[in-house]
C-alpha cells in the first residue's frame, strides 16, 4: 500500500514483494503524474470523441471513471497478490501478455488493409 506524506513523496507502508526495497524508497508527485499522463490521454481521446459525436458526457464519464478505478483497484491487489508468490515471473508474464496484445493488434491492423 502507498502513502501520501507531507513531504510530497509517496512511501511504501508495507511490503509485500517479495524483492528486496531500498530503505529510503521513494516516488516523487512528478513522476506519479509523468505516469499518470499516458491514461489521461487516453481519457482526453474518449472523452473529445463523444463531444463531438454528440453524445453526453456525464454518465459514461462516471462509468469509465468507476471502471478505471475498479481495474486500478484489482490491479493492485493481482499485483500484491501474484508478486509475492511468483516474484519476478509476474513481471515477465505481464509483459508478456502487452507484448501479446500488442503484436495482436498490429496483426489486425495488417490484416484489415
Amino acid at each position: 500500500m502507498v502513502f501520501g506524506t507531507a513531504s510530497g513523496h509517496l512511501l511504501p507502508t508495507k511490503s509485500h514483494s517479495p524483492l528486496p526495497l531500498e530503505e529510503n524508497f521513494s516516488v516523487s508527485w512528478p513522476t506519479v503524474f509523468a505516469i499518470a499522463v499516458g491514461p489521461g490521454m487516453d481519457a482526453f481521446a474518449v472523452g473529445l470523441s463523444m463531444a463531438f459525436w454528440g453524445v453526453a458526457v456525464w454518465t459514461p464519464s462516471v462509468i469509465i471513471g468507476g471502471v478505471a478505478m475498479g481495474m486500478t483497484a484489482l490491479g493492485m491487489v493481482l499485483g500484491r497478490t501474484l508478486g509475492s508468490r511468483f516474484g519476478n515471473y509476474a513481471g515477465l508474464l505481464g509483459g508478456m501478455i502487452l507484448i501479446g496484445i500488442g503484436i495482436k493488434i498490429v496483426l489486425e491492423y495488417m490484416a484489415s488493409g
